[in-house]
This record gives structure tokens, C-alpha cells and sequence, in this order.
């Protein structure tokens, strides 16, 4: 219990219909679907790990946390995702959530967390420690204009025949791939190809299943998703989830719809508005419309062969009238970004910032990434405390200790963002170190919290 009587505790399951309608409260005003669909896992009465801030028995300000486990090649990482933080507006500027987010981390590691991802940037969550990290780019592609396409038949299946002797790749590969709406038989195809993924949030079928329903990215701007899948020869090579903007009734007639969609809604058009607790640049421009009736998607998950993602793209967006589709990609995703480097828009850091829990936990989590990088195991980066403020990086190769302070750590590791403080210094070493920086997967797609 703080000074002024607030207590701070994980909610209960019976409390969890609270935290819905003081999150709606200031999320989604209006006819918005509520958050307690769109973020099933924040308002898990199973889970139960969000934190919520109580005066006298009432709830007055909360955050989602969401624990998951992030493949990173040979590694997994544990990490939380911490966002939809709120406070009702009679209890603001008392420190609520500054405390909320303290006892986060305090949460985190006990349960055995390495990282917590927060879904902000603000002021409050850099002056804890909070760092940006990572750096994707956005493409936009146009339907017929893509770097990569497959020829099309009536039916919109590629056709052609694969060079003997020789994988597929490139167009070649793409001659012989069929792109067709997902349906309610494809549950193992989808999660075959996304579990192959080398970099990503573990999702069970299930899990799948109510990401691609809960649609917490589109229904920011009350757009819906549209999966569509890749195959060559019957076999799943990839897939795409976009959220775009629900078509009228006349145009949806006879169109397939993708999984997640079998709740019937009142058709509605996105809205302009600025969404309260999401305000980045692709939300944005997702949601609009042009006076000429231009109609955009933005690709909140994908998987799979990079030239047959980008096929797929082109087709997907062509099938569903599309204008453009946007899609956000991390530096990691090499191939992929070759194949989109002529509709490059901008790069940036990743979404949010991130906030390292536990040091030594994360390096003996990330041990497999670096012996897949080619360190011996007596040669892996360990970490050491140097003194107050400080961490000492030790390589077994011979190499000199390497020295940050702690709030440069997060950069070294996984990428520095724009107004990190990672040291020049620092940085000819990152370079020089084999397997940095440490891939992150993009997280404003299916798992954004």
C-alpha cells in the first residue's frame, strides 16, 4: 500500500470486467469494438497477470501484461508485453501509473521474464529506464506493381513448372504458386508456416486462432482482417493478415471470408479520428481513405518464403480491391527486404521501448542465439556486474572486457534506437561482434498489447 492508501495487485478473474469498461472508458468511446475483445489475453480471467491500482476498494488505474516467448533462432526468450495502461481521469497526476509500471518489473522478474516490452514511449517509461530498440522499415506496395508477381490465370493461380535440379526462387518459385483466401480447413497450414518462423512470438494453434480473431491492431480503426495463403504443389509456403477497411455489403457479397470473422458486425467505416492510445504513422494512414475512394491495408502478420510473401501481397491486395498495402519489417528480414527495397517508405525503430528485467537472465537465455552465431561455448558473451551503474560484457576469446553503462545495454543487445545513448565506442564494437544486433520480431502486429 502506498502513502496516500492506493494498493497495487494483479486482478482478480471477477475484477477483469472492471478493467473493460475503465479501458473503453477512455479507448473506445463511440460504437469502437471493446478492448476486452480485442486484447483477450490482457483481460484473461485464466491468465490473470494485469495490475491494477485501487482506492478504497475501486479500480482506478490499470495495465495489461502478457506474458510470452520469444523464438530468437536457437533461443527463446522470456518477455512480457505491458500496455493499455489507463487511469480514470479523477485520479490522474498522483503517480498511479509510475508505480503500476515499478511493480510491472518487480512482477516480471519474479515470474521469470527477461524483457518487458512497452507498447509507449513516453517520458514515463524512458525515465525508468525504458529504451527504444531495433530498427524495421515500412513498404508500401501497389497491387500490380510488385517487385515480385506471379503470373495469374483466370482463377488467380499461378501456373508454370519449377526448373529441374534447382530450388525455387524468385519468380521461378513463384510460377508455381497458387494465392487464395484462407478458410476454416487451412488452421494447420497457417500455424505449420508461422511456427517455422526463426524469429517470433511462440503461438500455439490456439493462440492463432484468437490473435487473428481478437484483430487488436485493425480495431484500433475498426478495420477487420483478411488472411490469405501461398502454396506450391498443396503445400503452405505463406501467408499474410491484413486489416483493412470492412467493404460494403454490396462489394463483400460472394467474397471468402478470413478466419477470425465468424461473429457477424454492423458494416462500418473506419473513422480519421486520432486513436487516444495509438498514434503511429501506419494506424493512421491505414484507416484513411481518399477522396478518390482509396482503400489501404496494413499487414499485421505474415510468414513464409519472402518472394512468396511478396506475391501473395501483390495478389492479396489486388483480390481485395486494394490501393496499397503497407507492411513493417525488422532489419533482420533480409531477403524479404530486397525483394520490397523499390517501395521503401521510411525506417524507423521498432514499436515502444523495452525495458531489460534481468540481465543475467537474458544472457543465459540468448546462450543458444550466440552458439548458433558460431561462439564456442567458452567463448559466449557473458555478463559480469563491473560497479554502480555499469555492466561488463566478457568474451572468452581473448577479447578485453567491453564496459556500458546499463541504459546502454538494451542498444548493444538488440539495436539502438534514435535517442539511445550507446557510446561511438560501443558501437564499433557491436559491429564487430558476431550475431548483433539481436533480431526482435515487429510488436504492433498480432501480439501488440
Amino acid at each position: 500500500m502506498s502513502s496516500d492508501g492506493a494498493v497495487l495487485r494483479l486482478l482478480k478473474a471477477e475484477e477483469m470486467e472492471d478493467a473493460v469498461r475503465l479501458a473503453d472508458s477512455i479507448f473506445r468511446q463511440g460504437d469502437k469494438v471493446s478492448m476486452g475483445r480485442s486484447l483477450p489475453k490482457v483481460f484473461s480471467k485464466s491468465l490473470r497477470q494485469s495490475i491494477g491500482c485501487f482506492v478504497e476498494g475501486r479500480l482506478v488505474s490499470f495495465a495489461g501484461m502478457v506474458p510470452s516467448r520469444i523464438r530468437i533462432g536457437a533461443a527463446t526468450v522470456n518477455v512480457y508485453s505491458y500496455g493499455a495502461v489507463c487511469t480514470h481521469p479523477d485520479f490522474r497526476g498522483q503517480g498511479h501509473a509510475g508505480r503500476i509500471l515499478q511493480f510491472a518489473k518487480e512482477h516480471a522478474g519474479r515470474s521469470g521474464a527477461s524483457l518487458l516490452l512497452v507498447s509507449g514511449d513516453r517520458s514515463l517509461y524512458m525515465e525508468a529506464g525504458c529504451s527504444r530498440f531495433g530498427r524495421v522499415a515500412r513498404y508500401r506496395l501497389v497491387p500490380g506493381q510488385s517487385p515480385v508477381r506471379a503470373p495469374e490465370t483466370e482463377s488467380g493461380t499461378a501456373s508454370g513448372s519449377e526448373p529441374e535440379n534447382a530450388p525455387p526462387s524468385g519468380a521461378e518459385a513463384n510460377s508455381s504458386l497458387r494465392c487464395r483466401p484462407a478458410d476454416e480447413t487451412d488452421w494447420f497450414r497457417l500455424h505449420e508456416v508461422a511456427s517455422a518462423q526463426p524469429v517470433g512470438f511462440e503461438r500455439s494453434l490456439w493462440d492463432l486462432a484468437e490473435l487473428l480473431r481478437a484483430e487488436a491492431v485493425a480495431s484500433i480503426r475498426q478495420l477487420r482482417h483478411r488472411i490469405w495463403l501461398a502454396e506450391r504443389d498443396g503445400v503452405p509456403v505463406a501467408y499474410c493478415v491484413a486489416a483493412v477497411k470492412e467493404a460494403r455489403e454490396e462489394e463483400a457479397r460472394g467474397e471468402t471470408e478470413a478466419k477470425g470473422e465468424t461473429e457477424s458486425r454492423d458494416k462500418t467505416e473506419a473513422r480519421g479520428e486520432t486513436e487516444p492510445r495509438d498514434k503511429t504513422e501506419e494506424a493512421d494512414k491505414a484507416s484513411k481513405t481518399s477522396e478518390a475512394g482509396e482503400r489501404a491495408g496494413l499487414v499485421v502478420d505474415w510468414a513464409g518464403e519472402p518472394a512468396a510473401v511478396v506475391s501473395l501481397l501483390d495478389r492479396m491486395g489486388g483480390g481485395l480491391g486494394l490501393e496499397s498495402l503497407e507492411i513493417t519489417i525488422g532489419r533482420h528480414e533480409c531477403e524479404l527486404a530486397e525483394l520490397l527495397r523499390p517501395v521503401l517508405e521510411e525506417s524507423g525503430c521498432n514499436q515502444g521501448t523495452l525495458l531489460i528485467v534481468d540481465e543475467l537472465r537474458l544472457f543465459r537465455q540468448l546462450a543458444p542465439y550466440w552458439a548458433a552465431a558460431g561462439y564456442r561455448e567458452e567463448d559466449i558473451p557473458k555478463l559480469a556486474e563491473a560497479d554502480a551503474g555499469k555492466v561488463s560484457i566478457v568474451f572468452g576469446d581473448g577479447e578485453p572486457p567491453l564496459t556500458l553503462r546499463r541504459e546502454e545495454l538494451a542498444g548493444w543487445l538488440f539495436g539502438a534506437g534514435d535517442s539511445s545513448p550507446l557510446q561511438e565506442d560501443s558501437r564499433e564494437t557491436a559491429r564487430g561482434c558476431r550475431g548483433l544486433p539481436i533480431p526482435l520480431p515487429y510488436t504492433k502486429g498480432l501480439n501488440f498489447v
